[in-house]
Parts: C-alpha cells; structure tokens; sequence
C-alpha cells in the first residue's frame, strides 16, 4: 500500500511517502511557507519514486494542535485529495505522534508538549494506561507540576523548558497514518489558557448555600455529568439532612457548578459538577477549596471523594489540589471500571 502523510502543524513541513515496505520523506525548512510549499514538495516525492498522486492508496494529516494557518492548509489539501481521488484520508494527533517519536528516543517521559503562545503549551501525558490530551492550554508551571520531575519532550526548544526535543521521523509518521481509524479530518484547536484565565478575571465567581429553589439545576446538572446520576428526590432529602452541605457556584449570578458534602469524621465529596461551556476556568477548584474551607472549620481532618479510574482529567485536578490514592475498589462501577479513592489530609 502506498501513503502519503503530511505534517504542516509544526515549523518545518513534513511530507511522508510509504511506499511497499519503504518509507520516503521530505522536510522543508521553517523559512518556506507551508501553502507555498506544500503541493511543490508532494510532487517532487512522488517523481523520485515513479509515482502519480492517483497511486497512493490512502492519505493521512496531522490535524493538530499546532499552527492555526498550518493545519488548515494541510486539511485542506488532503480533503482536497481525497474528494477529487475517491481515495481514504485519516487523520492524525500531533500530540499522538509527539508521544511516539518521544517514547521511541527516550523511553519514558513526564509530558509531551506543544508550545502554544502566551506562555502557553498543547500537552499530552501518559497515565493509566492511555494518552491523555489536556483540553485546554497549560501554563509552564502547570506543565512542569503535571510532568511530575520526569522528561518533558518537544519538538522544538522554546527557551522556557529543559526539554527533550525529538527528532522527526517518517517511519513513525507512517506508523501512526496506520493506527489512525479516524477519517473526520476534524482541525484540533484549543482556547489558550491566557484566554481562559482572563475570563475568569474579569467574572465574578461566588459560593453560596443550596436550598430547595435550586432542586431543578443540581437534578439538571447532576444528571448531565454523572452516569449514576443523583435524583431529584435524593437530592431533595440531602438539601433537608443536616449531614451533608451543598453549595452552588455562581459565575456572574449565573448558576455554574455546585458540590454536595458529607460530614462523618472527614469531608466527604459526594458529587461535583461544573456547566459545560465554563469548565477549565477554575470552577471547580473554587468549590473544593470551599469544601477545605468547612472541613479547617468543623475541625475534621481530611477531604476524601471517589473518581472513577477512566476519568483522568478529574483524577489529575483533584492529584493537583492535594489529594493522593488511598486505596483502589476493583470493578466498582457498572461499567467494571475500578474506582479510586483519594483523601487529602489537612493540616
């Protein structure tokens, strides 16, 4: 089978041609213009080789994240293969296949990474046994915290991080045109953190007490996010129990997010949940640090939750904010994912 893979997220302009069993490719330099350059340098790999465009049996394109101009030139130009050859067009992660040159170089790493702008990085870690890709932009201290003292690795060196910068390649280019299934050719574009963070700036978050008014929203959201939802009735009796606390987020007197505690000899967090549209601008970490803030003043000495094993992204807020595995529930939800439970000791 013969593919083309075509890589324009990054500074230099990779074109990869897998021929049988040979792999092929073509760099240019950062100083070219990927839309000048691109059509110019795809024919030039296929003459070396004897090869029309009509031979390539399947097209791949780094959809990203990377150059906003890059990846819409590179989309672009395969979709435009693709409808014009009736040939199939997978795409690939650039995340995904900074992982595999990193893991291939160096073995293991802390943290791959993407430099955005603003102090800002595209980031993918490998942890319970996938690749996770952060769905919003990380700061440099945020990538370092996450990275865990272990090898950060890049694709260039950006004068912010001790990085390890890998070496592109188009076996490993190819490899991942051939594990690819998705044929959407969907662009990767992130909300850069620096946008992020001046929302929140300029809104107004307040924690209040839930009352019976607000039973509709926290029935809404509860069940929006959680898979063994809350109903309204239990939610109703834990408003009217005087073990447990619920308190709602605001965010400009619009109703966000809320967490329900409850209070045995530590803090239990029994459900927390943010709005869509306004996730990864703090919300959450408000309302835990108000759930720190009532357990210091009930003197009770630890804040404890459970997370399910495969929900990484809540895994890694709540491993930021303190709280450490205690001990592991085999095969405890309905899906047979094993859950963890996490405890933070106050001090």
């Amino acid at each position: 089978m013969n593919i083309l893979a075509i890589n324009t997220a990054n500074k230099n302009l990779e074109i990869a041609l897998s021929v049988g069993q040979q792999v092929f490719s073509v760099v240019e330099s950062e100083n070219a213009h990927h839309n000048e350059a691109i059509i110019p340098a795809i024919d030039s790999i296929l003459k070396q080789h004897n090869l029309k465009l009509a031979d390539v049996d399947k097209f791949a394109v780094v959809v990203g994240p990377g150059s906003f101009t890059g990846i819409r030139v590179g989309i672009a130009t395969i979709k435009a293969f693709r409808d014009a050859l009736n040939k199939p067009a997978v795409e690939i992660n650039n995340l995904d296949y900074l992982y595999a040159l990193a893991s291939e170089q160096f073995g293991e790493v802390g943290a791959v990474a993407i430099k955005g702008s603003a102090n800002s990085y595209f980031v993918a870690k490998f942890i319970h046994g996938m690749l996770y890709k952060f769905t919003h932009n990380l700061t440099k201290d945020e990538l370092i915290f996450y990275a865990e003292n272990k090898p950060i690795a890049m694709f260039d060196a950006d004068g912010e991080i001790d990085a390890k910068i890998v070496k592109i390649d188009a076996k490993t280019l190819i490899n991942c045109a051939n594990l690819s299934k998705n044929q959407n050719l969907t662009p990767v574009y992130y909300q850069l953190s620096q946008a992020e963070r001046e929302k929140l700036k300029a809104g107004k978050i307040a924690i209040l007490n839930a009352t019976e008014a607000d039973l509709s929203f926290l029935t809404e959201l509860e069940s929006e996010v959680e898979a063994n939802a809350l109903n309204q009735h239990q939610l109703q009796q834990i408003l009217n129990d005087k073990n447990y606390i619920t308190k709602i987020a605001y965010l400009n007197d619009t109703p966000v997010g809320f967490i329900v505690l409850e209070l045995t000899d530590e803090v239990n967090i029994v459900t927390i949940a943010t709005k869509k549209g306004v996730r990864n601008l703090g919300i959450a970490t408000k309302l835990i640090e108000e759930a720190d803030a009532i357990a210091k003043s009930k003197n009770l000495s630890a804040l404890s939750l459970e997370v399910n094993y495969i929900n990484i992204s809540a895994f890694l807020l709540y491993k930021k904010l303190g709280f450490v595995v205690r001990r592991v529930r085999k095969a405890y939800y309905q899906d047979g994912q094993d859950c963890l439970e996490m405890v933070k000791v106050l001090k």
